[in-house]
């Protein structure tokens, strides 16, 4: 491959992960869910500290969506969310 086919490779590879990460919270829920080992949503709250309620649950859904995190639900009262990376 010549250096410029490269060179636009790594720049669509880059954009594409800039697009899936780009958020202002991304990067810590991810961190968060995968090495500090917290998976329910008020845990998450509760330790990044000043997002919002619906900042969060944007940020999730959008991960959700991207095939980042899977989220489960367990029917019981009161609700239980588990959210594995």
């Amino acid at each position: 491959m010549k250096k410029s086919t490269l060179a636009a490779e790594r720049c669509k590879t880059v954009s594409t992960k800039s697009k899936i990460l780009g958020g202002k919270w991304k990067f810590e829920i991810i961190y968060y869910i995968t090495f500090r080992d917290i998976h329910r949503f008020g845990e998450l709250r509760r330790h990044i500290g000043d997002i919002t309620e619906s900042s969060l649950t944007k940020q999730l859904r959008k991960l959700e969506e991207q095939g980042i995190v899977v989220r489960k639900v367990f029917p019981e009262v009161p609700p239980k969310e588990l959210l594995i990376n």
